[in-house]
């Protein structure tokens, strides 16, 4: 998954155990499934260096990775 696509789990999701984002730049927008029967997807934005917290408490933060080299692609 070398763009970071994949859905993950949500861990604690404390400010001081915050949710990792995986990320190429420094921001990315974040769905939150707050509750397990949710039919929908909370979305935000998250900027590195500035943990946000979800509607339902959960922290996030981004987690900066460069680019995949373009001939060094997985198949």
């Amino acid at each position: 998954d070398p763009f970071f696509m994949k859905a993950s789990a949500r861990g604690k999701g404390t400010r001081e155990e915050p949710n990792i984002v995986d990320a190429m730049d420094s921001f990315r927008m974040v769905g939150c499934v707050c509750n397990e029967h949710d039919t929908h997807v909370k979305w935000m934005w998250v900027h590195e260096g500035k943990p946000k917290r979800c509607f339902c408490g959960h922290w996030f933060q981004i987690k900066r990775h460069p680019a995949p080299e373009k001939y060094k692609m997985p198949l």
